[in-house]
């Protein structure tokens, strides 16, 4: 067995093979804040061609599922993937498994309906930030919940999403969530970067709102289907004014706004 083999043994716990290709996923998952567990209930739409295997992570615990691998309910604890934070604030990162079960390769592309409850008791004020478009958001017995859809097809390791306290800031077509409120200067920043990588790819972007989540869990942040998963500190002035100052000094270099790290990086 090869070193990516183990890697990948050891990540895994379930495989269900397929002669089919997964089209479509639809996803709800309950956080319960008290036990760190997201309780999942999905549903795999299939096209009938070539062939796939479903993955289910190694902290995802398969409580029902149908012979024909299409229907699934489970509980999905912390690990790779999937990071709780001491101050209860989750990320999901990189590998969908931990918490879906999905076919993870790079060359499959899904869409995905997400709806993320979060309980209003023990929740703490906390919200949900996901992939491609918030497309309802409202409040139940269970919780509040937060519905995202990504209606282009995209690989499954952009399906990333936070749960934590953020407060919303606009101007354009920017939207950011964040520990604290963002400061004009964080919006001219963003103008700028749309500016530089819209004159290099010579195209607009896809979907004409651009939402960027800044919080406090630490571990590498992630540009997902939509939404880039970022540590707050990007926020913080002394970082904000030094890439400013980078893209005056710079200009139209290709290194773009994004060429410094402030340090540290995590959501």
């Amino acid at each position: 067995m090869t070193g990516l083999k183990r890697l990948v043994a050891l990540a895994v716990t379930a495989v269900w093979p397929l002669q089919a290709q997964p089209a479509h996923y639809s996803v709800k998952l309950r956080v319960d804040f008290e036990r760190r567990v997201l309780v999942g209930v999905e549903d795999v739409e299939l096209q009938r061609s070539g062939s796939a295997e479903l993955r289910g992570g190694k902290g995802l615990k398969i409580t029902r599922q149908t012979p024909d691998g299409t229907h699934f309910e489970y509980e999905a604890q912390a690990g790779r993937g999937l990071r709780w934070q001491e101050d209860g604030n989750l990320a999901a990162m990189f590998d969908c498994s931990a918490w879906m079960v999905c076919d993870s390769g790079p060359h499959y592309r899904s869409t995905l309906r997400l709806e993320i409850v979060v309980p209003v008791s023990g929740g703490g004020g906390r919200r949900a930030v996901g992939p491609g478009r918030l497309t309802r958001q409202f409040r139940s017995a269970q919780g509040e919940h937060f519905v995202f859809e990504v209606a282009r097809p995209v690989q499954s390791y952009l399906f990333s999403f936070a749960v934590a306290r953020l407060v919303r800031s606009a101007a354009g077509n920017f939207e950011v969530w964040s520990v604290r409120k963002a400061g004009p200067r964080v919006f001219k920043l963003f103008a700028e970067m749309y500016r530089v990588f819209r004159a290099k790819a010579g195209v607009d972007w896809l979907d004409s709102q651009y939402v960027q989540a800044f919080g406090s869990i630490r571990g590498a942040g992630q540009e997902a289907a939509g939404t880039a998963l970022m540590s707050q500190e990007y926020l913080e002035d002394s970082v904000v004014v030094r890439l400013l100052a980078e893209r005056r000094r710079d200009g139209d270099h290709d290194r773009g706004v994004c060429g410094t790290s402030p340090g540290p990086r995590g959501l």
